[in-house]
């Protein structure tokens, strides 16, 4: 089995498709979409960082961005919290919101079984199916997520005649 995992790219993947930002002449919208996509492209980097780092197998480095990153999801989840729900957000704020709960769920409960499994210097069989178990459980609760919420952010800059701009 290599370090990287198919479902960790497609998670990058996921991560690089649906980081878009927006300019309006609207300052209030445009805040409030700024914001909110900024808390969440702050996690998704630090996400990503963690991914490449799992397959390091450095343990105690795997740990301590895991805990960081744990963190910094906590605070953007109090972040956007804190923003003000404007009418016709097509629920780009309960989206970010709920795609950072399941990433902290996922955090707490799934990559510590992962980061046991990788530690292991010869996986035997059944320990390689329970670590693509997990990360295909891990696949099947965020993947949804981030794309209802790219389809969100696109509603929300199309009926706020808000260009849209990939990266």
């Amino acid at each position: 089995m290599s370090n990287r995992s198919p479902i960790m790219l497609f998670l990058l993947l996921c991560f690089l498709s649906i980081g878009s930002g927006c300019n309006s002449s609207s300052n209030d919208t445009t805040a409030y979409y700024q914001t909110i996509q900024s808390e969440v492209q702050q996690v998704r980097d630090e996400y990503l960082q963690f991914l490449e780092l799992m397959g390091s197998k450095d343990i105690q480095a795997i740990q301590s961005k895991l805990n960081q990153l744990k963190s910094k999801a906590n605070s953007s989840i109090n972040t956007i919290q804190k923003v003000p729900t404007i009418n016709n957000d097509f629920e780009l704020k309960s989206l970010a919101i709920k795609q950072l709960e399941v990433l902290n769920d996922n955090l707490e409960n799934r990559y510590p079984a992962i980061i046991n499994l990788i530690s292991i210097a010869d996986m035997s069989e059944e320990e390689v199916e329970q670590l693509e178990d997990n990360y295909e459980k891990i696949e099947d609760l965020e993947e949804p997520l981030f794309e209802q919420f790219e389809k969100s952010g696109i509603q929300f800059c199309q009926h706020y005649k808000i260009n849209q701009n990939k990266g």
